[in-house]
Order: C-alpha cells, then structure tokens, then sequence
C-alpha cells in the first residue's frame, strides 16, 4: 500500500564551523484503505514537505543546533474517488527544537 513515487531531496551548505541543510520530502497518491469494491478504495493524497536544519559550532566540545521540521505545514489529505471530494485533511503543524550539544 505504499506510495509508488518518493522523494528525497537535500541541499547542503558547509562553511568553517556552520552547517546549513534545507530537504524535501515528496511522496506520491498511497492507497491508503481497501474498500469492499474498488471505487471505495480510500487514498492519501501527493504530500510534499520541508524541513530545515542548522548547525554552528562554537568549539570543538560546544555545538549550537536548530531544526525546524515541516515548516510549510503541508496537510495529509484523504480521497476517495467515488465521492470526488477530499474526505479528511490532517494538519501536523510545524515542530522545532533549539538546543546546545556538548561532545566530550
């Protein structure tokens, strides 16, 4: 029941002691549900989403860190093609974490 097109997409920058990445994730039409005809078959719409990641060390034992996932908010939508209409739409929302790693 996967999806038959994935994506994985990731654009880097590295400069002296900051490392900067932004990615993508895209995943095609999933059939999602089984009816008990075919036309009753429920699907999860194309998703597409970003995240952002960034990384600046301060030293070689003390790393400042942020990560910002799903920043476009994208929806998880379901369909089911005998209606014609979408039947539900689930918003994650965006999560960030901000944060200080030490490395002995």
């Amino acid at each position: 029941m996967g999806a038959r097109s994935v994506l994985n997409l990731s654009l880097g920058y590295d400069y002296k002691n900051f490392s900067g990445r932004i990615s993508l994730l895209y995943q095609g039409n999933t059939l999602s549900r089984i009816g008990s005809r075919p036309e009753l078959d429920g699907f999860t719409k194309d998703l597409l989403r970003f995240d952002l990641s960034l990384k600046q060390n301060l030293n070689e034992h003390i790393q400042l860190f942020f990560n910002l996932n799903n920043f476009t908010n994208s929806a998880d939508v379901s369909t089911e093609p005998v209606k014609g209409f979408e039947t539900s739409a689930s918003y994650y929302d965006w999560t960030a974490d901000l944060g200080v790693r030490y490395t002995f």
